[in-house]
C-alpha cells in the first residue's frame, strides 16, 4: 500500500472500517434494503431506504465510502425514524461525473435527497468528512434541517502535512485479485468483524477492472479524491456560523483504543508508542481545535467526548451512536 501523509488520520481510519453484526445479534445484511437511485442536482445518487416510522433521518458517510457504511446503525433506528442513507456523488454506486462541484454543490445534493423523501426537515447524521457538508447544508437550506449529529466529524487539517506515518494504517489504494483478498486485508484492522458483512461493505466501494482485479473506486491518490480533499479547510467561525438547529457533536479521543488495537495486532512497542503519540498530538489535538471553534460559533451545540471507542464506532459499536441519537432527539428536538 502507498502512504500519503497529507490526509487526516480520521479519514484513513474511516477508510479501513468494516461492518460487524449489530447489537441484537442479527447481521445487518439480514435487513439490507435494495440499492436504489434518485436524480438530484443533475446527478444520480445511490441510496438505501430502510423505511420506518417518524421523521426522516438522513445518514451521510465519510470519505471514501458508501451508504453501506451505515448497515449496522440504520436498521435499529427504524422504530423511531424513516431511515435513509445516501452515497455521495463520485462514491460507491452513485454517478461518476467530471462536473465541477464545490461544497455548496454537496450541500445542495443533501437538500435534494431530503426533498425526495420528506416535505419537512430531517435529522441529518454525518460521519467524518460529512462534517464539512452538514454546516453548509444548515446555512444554505435551514428549512431542511431538523437537527444535526456530527459523528466524529470535527477536525482541523492545518497540521495534516506534519503528521507522521501511522503504524498499522495506510490509505486503501491496493489492487486486489478478488474481493475476498480485500476482506482478508481489512479483517486485520478489525479482526472481530463478521466476514460476510465486511464483504458486503467492500463490495460497495471496490470496482472490477478490465483485467479482473479489484481496486478502490475512489483511491486516496486519485485526482477525483483530490477534488474532495481540496474542499477541506481549517475551521473558522464562518465554517459553522448560522446553524440554528439543535446540534450534537460526538468527538472521539481514540488514543487508548488505538493502543489496545495495535497490541491486539501484535505490533512492536515502538510502533505502538508512535501510533499513540500521533493520536494524541495530531488526531486529538486537531479535534480539540475544531471543537473550540465550533463551540464559539454554535454555543447551543451539545458536545460529547467518547474515549473508549474508535473513529469507526458507528460500525464497531453501533449501539453507542444509536443511544446518543435517541437521547439527543428525545431531549433536544421538538
Amino acid at each position: 500500500m502507498r502512504r500519503t501523509r497529507w490526509i487526516p488520520l480520521a479519514l484513513i481510519v474511516a477508510a479501513c472500517a468494516a461492518a460487524e453484526p449489530d447489537a441484537t445479534g442479527d447481521a445487518p445484511s439480514a435487513t439490507l434494503p435494495p440499492d436504489q437511485f434518485v436524480e438530484v442536482n443533475g446527478v444520480n445518487l445511490h441510496y438505501l431506504d430502510w423505511g420506518g416510522d417518524g421523521e426522516l433521518l438522513l445518514l451521510v458517510h465519510g470519505l471514501p465510502g458508501s451508504a453501506h457504511a451505515w448497515n449496522a446503525v440504520a436498521p435499529l433506528l427504524t422504530d423511531q425514524f424513516r431511515v435513509v442513507a445516501v452515497t455521495r456523488r463520485d462514491h460507491g454506486a452513485s454517478e461518476k461525473t467530471d462536473a465541477t462541484f464545490d461544497l455548496d454543490t454537496l450541500a445542495d445534493d443533501l437538500a435534494g435527497v431530503i426533498n425526495s423523501f420528506s416535505d419537512g426537515p430531517a435529522v441529518v447524521v454525518g460521519w467524518s468528512y460529512a462534517g464539512i457538508e452538514l454546516p453548509r447544508l444548515a446555512q444554505r437550506h435551514p428549512s431542511k434541517v431538523k437537527a444535526l449529529v456530527f459523528t466524529d466529524a470535527l477536525f482541523d487539517i492545518s497540521n495534516a502535512a506534519e503528521q507522521p506515518a501511522v503504524p498499522g494504517y495506510a490509505p486503501p489504494d491496493s489492487v486486489y485479485r478478488t474481493v475476498a483478498d480485500a476482506v482478508d486485508e481489512f479483517a486485520t484492522y478489525l479482526p472481530t468483524v463478521d466476514r460476510s458483512v465486511l464483504q458486503q461493505y467492500l463490495g460497495s466501494v471496490l470496482r472490477e477492472t478490465g483485467d479482473g482485479t479489484f481496486v478502490w473506486q475512489l483511491p486516496f491518490t486519485s485526482p477525483a479524491m483530490g477534488r474532495f480533499v481540496s474542499l477541506m479547510q481549517p475551521p473558522s467561525p464562518d465554517t459553522y456560523g448560522g446553524i440554528d438547529a439543535p446540534v450534537l457533536a460526538l468527538v472521539v479521543d481514540q488514543s487508548d483504543y488505538y493502543a489496545k488495537m495495535m497490541q491486539r495486532r501484535g505490533l512492536p512497542a515502538d510502533s505502538i508508542e508512535i501510533g499513540v503519540r500521533v493520536m494524541r498530538e495530531f488526531d486529538r489535538a486537531s479535534k480539540q481545535t475544531a471543537v473550540n471553534t465550533f463551540v464559539a460559533a454554535v454555543p447551543h451545540a451539545q458536545i460529547v467526548w467518547l474515549d473508549e471507542v474508535s473513529h469507526n464506532f458507528p460500525i464497531e459499536e453501533p449501539q453507542v451512536l444509536i443511544d446518543q441519537i435517541r437521547a439527543f432527539v428525545g431531549a433536544q428536538v421538538r
